[in-house]
């Protein structure tokens, strides 16, 4: 999935125009608010429409920020239990969120993106080959250079039937593990958004328990006066039942916007699993 990313040297992401579909928090003016009233926003999300992703298939679901703003960070929306995000990366103006549906019935997604108005940079991981079938997971981290810190990020595989367990933010970076569940070579990489001149701090959210073959939803929350640019979460994979993972399925801004929550299904029938939510936050003015 092509996206515009710097693996090596510092450049500017170019916007290309486009239209909303549906937004947490609008857009307002970018000039200096006036004396007694509230600071316009610097930061907004958009849900992206919902895509029909075919049963046993993956498709690619697409949120986009206007012109004058540009991705923070971003995640995806599953619309049914077994509906798992398999990609979650930057395409230009665009977040891209794509879905692999193993619920027996077609089911829709959405993908999710934090709009903002500060200049950030992306930055590739390597790609690394995800060992082939379970019980083996492999990870790999993005890094942000010197004198930058993550607003966001993501990841990418080559193919819909791997999957991942976690994909987050690190002090300077964003990590990802991921499995195949397949017999068949594929691949993963890491990717973050970066940015400069503005304090952006990860905060994690208390861990959730996954009961056996359940779901469950955890979440991260900004502190009073500052916002949303991007989050993530990860869930555990350790256990004596290690064929079978908590997986993500969501990945988006909290409803009231003021945090990050994702969601995972646990795939064993008989081990309990933890997820966690992590969300970086800047201040609002």
């Amino acid at each position: 999935m092509p996206r515009s990313t710097i693996p090596a040297a510092v450049a500017a992401l170019v916007l290309a125009a486009g239209g909303l579909t549906a937004v947490t928090q609008a857009p307002a003016s970018a000039a200096a608010p006036a004396p007694g009233r509230q600071a316009a926003p610097r930061h907004f999300g958009v849900q992206g429409p919902d895509v029909l992703v075919p049963a046993g298939e993956s498709a690619i679901a697409r949120a986009e920020c206007p012109a004058g703003w540009e991705p923070s960070g971003g995640g995806g929306v599953s619309k049914a239990v077994g509906l798992f995000l398999n990609s979650s990366s930057i395409n230009g103006s665009l977040w891209e969120a794509s879905y692999s549906n193993e619920t027996g019935s077609p089911a829709y997604a959405a993908a999710y993106v934090i709009c903002s108005q500060l200049v950030h940079y992306t930055f590739d991981s390597e790609r690394i080959d995800l060992p082939r079938s379970s019980p083996w997971t492999a990870a790999v981290s993005a890094n942000c250079p010197r004198g930058y810190v993550p607003s966001g990020g993501g990841f990418w595989t080559d193919a819909g039937d791997a999957l991942t367990l976690g994909t987050y933010p690190t002090y300077g970076g964003w990590f990802t593990r991921g499995v195949n569940n397949t017999t068949l070579p594929r691949q993963l990489s890491s990717f973050v958004v970066c940015v400069a001149g503005a304090p952006h701090v990860i905060h994690d959210g208390p861990a959730v328990s996954l009961p056996p073959h359940g779901e469950a939803i955890a979440d991260a929350l900004c502190p009073a006066g500052e916002e949303v640019t991007g989050g993530g979460g990860r869930a555990s994979f350790n256990g004596t039942d290690p064929n079978y993972y908590a997986l993500l399925m969501s990945s988006r801004l909290r409803i009231d916007g003021n945090g990050w929550e994702v969601t995972a299904s646990n795939t064993s029938d008989t081990e309990y699993r933890t997820l966690v939510a992590n969300v970086i936050c800047t201040p609002a003015v």
